[in-house]
């Protein structure tokens, strides 16, 4: 073969290996964790948790909800006031971790109702 050929061949190669990385990447999540494992070290990272609504609080740009394991979290949900949620649901929630008072709680991108 001579190098034309083969420069061809790694490119088309290495432009589909990308796009199928690409697809994939959009379906990848982090495992669910306890919220008792959260911890300062994780701040910034991705954090998914499955657990009962404690308690909502609307505020006028946010929603702070309060999550129940066996430990508490609070979860910020930023301009999503108008969600249908409640006391006693279980919900999961895919969100950034932070820190506030020296306390971890997560910034939401998504949360969804588990029946």
């Amino acid at each position: 073969m001579n190098q034309k050929t083969i420069l061809v061949i790694s490119l088309i190669t290495a432009l589909a290996g990308i796009t199928v990385l690409y697809f994939l990447s959009g379906e990848l999540e982090p495992d669910a964790m306890a919220i008792e494992k959260i911890t300062g070290e994780d701040m910034g990272e991705i954090a998914k948790i499955t657990g009962e609504i404690k308690s909502i609080r609307n505020s006028n740009s946010s929603t702070f909800i309060t999550i129940e394991q066996p430990a508490d979290i609070t979860i910020i949900a930023i301009g999503k006031s108008n969600l249908s949620l409640k006391s006693g649901d279980t919900v999961e929630i895919l969100g950034a971790v932070d820190e506030y008072n020296d306390e971890p709680q997560i910034i939401a991108k998504r949360i969804r109702l588990i029946e």
